[in-house]
C-alpha cells in the first residue's frame, strides 16, 4: 500500500528568504571545509546558516554559528540588521540569550556611537521601512534600566 504524505506534515522553509551563500558556507562546513563560517562576518549568513541548521536538525556547526555571531562587530551598516535578526532569534527558546546579548550590543553601539543628530537622522532615513525596530530602539536607548527584547 502506497502512503502518501500531505505537505501539511513537512514544516515548510522558505528557501527564498535565505541567501544563497549561507547554503554555500554550511554545506562547505558539513563537507570538513570549515574556512569560510570561521572567517564569516555577516549577520544575515550566519543568522540563515543559523536557521537552516534548526530546521534541518543539524546540531554539528552551531557552536560554531554562536560563536561567529559572537565575535562579529555591530556597525552602523547593519544596525537594524542586527536588530532584527536579534528579534528572530528571541523567538526560538534556545537562542533567546544570545537574542538578547546581540540586542545589547546594538543598544550599547548606539550610545557609543550616536554623537551627534546628522548620524541618527542618517539612520533613520535608511530605514524607513522598518521604523518599529528603530522607535524600539530609541525607546531602549531612552531607558537606563536593563536592556531587554
Amino acid at each position: 500500500e502506497d502512503v502518501k504524505i500531505s505537505r501539511s506534515q513537512f514544516d515548510v522553509i522558505d528557501v527564498l528568504n535565505l541567501k544563497p551563500e549561507s547554503v554555500k558556507i554550511l554545506c562547505n562546513f558539513l563537507c570538513g571545509y570549515p574556512v569560510m563560517m570561521q572567517n564569516c562576518s555577516d549577520f544575515r549568513l550566519l543568522h540563515d546558516m543559523l536557521c537552516l541548521c534548526t530546521n534541518f536538525g543539524v546540531q554539528g556547526p552551531i557552536p560554531t554559528i554562536l560563536n561567529r555571531i559572537d565575535k562579529t562587530c555591530v556597525t552602523m551598516s547593519k544596525l537594524i540588521d542586527v536588530l532584527e535578526i536579534s528579534e528572530n532569534l528571541n523567538d526560538n527558546e534556545d537562542f533567546q540569550e544570545v537574542s538578547q546579548d546581540l540586542y545589547r550590543r546594538c543598544v550599547a553601539y548606539c550610545r557609543s556611537n550616536f554623537s551627534s543628530w546628522q548620524v541618527i537622522v542618517n539612520l533613520l532615513t535608511k530605514n524607513k521601512a522598518r521604523c518599529d525596530l528603530t522607535k524600539r530602539l530609541f525607546q531602549s536607548l531612552n531607558n537606563d534600566t536593563d536592556v531587554t527584547i
